[in-house]
């Protein structure tokens, strides 16, 4: 029997519509639902939601979680619970928007993690990354992919050769400064956003640059900013010739809230060209690319 893939909601509720939408294109699968709480804005109690990913993590049968939907709440999840659960079963985990906080207790815990969609986005996708995503869930594989970026500032001539990270903007931002926080030192970082203000999103770059190490990431890559009035790339590059004068500056990943998030291992070790072609490797099990 193939491991299944376990549905779990690490933070907001999954409109029911949205969720079965969305699961009708995933294989055989188990769900690890969560009664609603006092807060409507969260799938459940914190620790309803913290024991019911413990439980998706322990269950024999499930050999990959993949998060129902973002929104917020994940912060909120009892980190040490979820930490020892991971020494005893590490299994990897997908999903993106809220769940960069457990991309980054995934990599804390030294498991694989998989940014990509959530089970809502799926029917919304390109074919080709929807059938992507699958491959993962059914073969435990991803091929390798490349994309064509933008150069938003010059490149080195020399290939950069770094592990490949993403996050919402606004989770990456908040967890700064807490237990939740991660280095972005020497890592080529893609950020990606939605429905938020201009100075909103200047203001959490803000946040970024001062309260971690972005500034001394590999390059920094904008991924989709959707939803976002007055956003402009050009703006970004000025915030980042002020606060990291030397850090490349790329655009045009396909990852975000739009129509577009194609996944990929979380901190597997891509090259980016001074063209902005970047190449992501291939991943197997036990290969640490």
């Amino acid at each position: 029997m193939h491991s299944l893939p376990g549905i779990v909601f690490p933070s907001s509720p999954a409109p029911a519509d949205a969720l079965s939408a969305g699961a009708v294109f995933l294989p055989k699968h188990r769900m690890f639902p969560v009664e609603a709480g006092e807060f409507s804005f969260l799938a459940g109690p914190d620790a309803q939601r913290t024991e019911k990913l413990c439980e998706a993590l322990a269950d024999p049968d499930v050999g990959i979680l993949v998060a129902a939907r973002g929104g917020h709440g994940a912060l909120r999840l009892n980190r040490e619970k979820i930490v020892s659960a991971l020494q005893r079963f590490p299994k990897p985990i997908a999903g993106f928007s809220d769940v960069t906080a457990l991309h980054f207790l995934w990599a804390t815990a030294g498991v694989p993690s998989f940014f990509g969609p959530n089970v809502t986005q799926l029917p919304h996708l390109p074919e080709e990354q929807r059938r992507r995503f699958l491959q993962l869930l059914s073969l435990n594989t991803l091929d390798a992919a490349d994309v064509d970026l933008m150069p938003l500032t010059p490149l080195p001539a020399e290939r950069i050769r770094a592990p490949l990270c993403a996050a919402n903007l606004t989770v990456a931002a908040s967890a700064a400064g807490t237990c939740w926080s991660f280095s972005w030192k020497g890592k080529i970082v893609v950020l990606e956003e939605v429905r938020e203000a201009a100075y909103r999103v200047d203001r959490m770059l803000w946040q970024l640059f001062h309260a971690t190490d972005l500034a001394h990431a590999a390059a920094l890559v904008l991924g989709e900013f959707t939803e976002c009035p007055g956003f402009r790339t050009d703006w970004i590059v000025r915030a980042c010739e002020d606060w990291a004068p030397r850090l490349p500056v790329l655009s045009g990943f396909p990852c975000g809230h739009g129509q577009s998030n194609l996944v990929f291992r979380f901190g597997c070790m891509a090259e980016l060209a001074s063209s902005g072609h970047l190449s992501i490797p291939a991943w197997i099990p036990g290969d640490g690319a």
